[in-house]
């Protein structure tokens, strides 16, 4: 990976649409999958059929397989960019990008455990070969490492060069905060109805603190290439949802 890396500042897979299916990047990543290890091709059609199940619950109105491959667009993008080569690494990282929202419960704080759970038995499912025939124990830290950060209540260890990915994967996650501003106030209508079990006041409370932690960095993005191309628009998008919440510390 190149400089980058140190930033400076209820459906099965029968049921989908087959033209939107040969245009689906996690689509293109799990057939990828198949060609290493055609022996576990019906493994991997199944395991593919449930992680589309679990994103397409009926209260993921954005945490859903659109943000996965969103996630995976802003990959693709950043790779361009940066030269970076996630075949390098098996593409670990398109797995850990694919598994990060598995589960999810809004104001769960334990999901990202939940996730990593489920990410190691598919792991285990998948089998070495499908892994470039890494050690599996391996696989499963990588994958629990890059998942942890998505939470973004922890920092990225990306200062170490094998771990440069769990910046790329936390940029990633957050590309839709430095969308353009219609783009992006769809993202926060969906993201209240995710939490609309929630009080006004509690719904305010939680989402002021988590845009205030990450307004507070220096830089919105770990990766050069985030910040540069979204930092600025992300920080005004942050900025007037916060005014818009207009919360108030007792």
């Amino acid at each position: 990976m190149k400089q980058d890396c140190l930033a400076t500042g209820k459906s099965t897979i029968m049921a989908l649409d087959l033209k939107k299916i040969n245009k689906d990047r996690l689509a293109k990543y799990f057939k990828s999958l198949s060609k290493r290890d055609p022996d576990k091709k019906e493994t991997i059609n199944q395991i593919e059929i449930m992680i589309r199940t679990m994103y397409d619950q009926n209260h993921r109105f954005y945490h859903n397989i659109k943000h996965i491959n969103h996630c995976l667009k802003h990959l693709h993008f950043y790779c361009n960019a940066t030269g970076y080569n996630p075949e390098d690494n098996c593409n670990i990282i398109k797995f850990a990008i694919t598994c990060h929202d598995l589960i999810y419960s809004s104001g769960n704080n334990g999901d990202e455990i939940h996730s990593v759970f489920v990410a190691k038995t598919f792991i285990n499912q998948l089998g070495p070969k499908v892994f470039c025939d890494q050690d599996l124990n391996n696989i499963v830290d990588q994958v629990e490492s890059m998942i942890f950060v998505t939470s973004h209540a922890i920092a990225p260890s990306f200062r170490q060069k094998s771990n440069c990915e769990e910046a790329v994967i936390a940029d990633c996650d957050l590309a839709i905060l430095g969308a353009p501003p219609e783009t992006y106030d769809k993202y926060t209508k969906h993201i209240r109805k995710e939490y609309k079990d929630l009080r006004e006041d509690y719904f305010k409370r939680t989402r002021h603190k988590f845009l205030n932690q990450i307004a507070s960095k220096d830089n919105i993005y770990w990766t050069e290439y985030f910040q540069d191309t979204y930092g600025k628009q992300a920080r005004e998008n942050i900025k007037r949802t916060i005014d818009e919440l207009n919360y108030q510390y007792p």
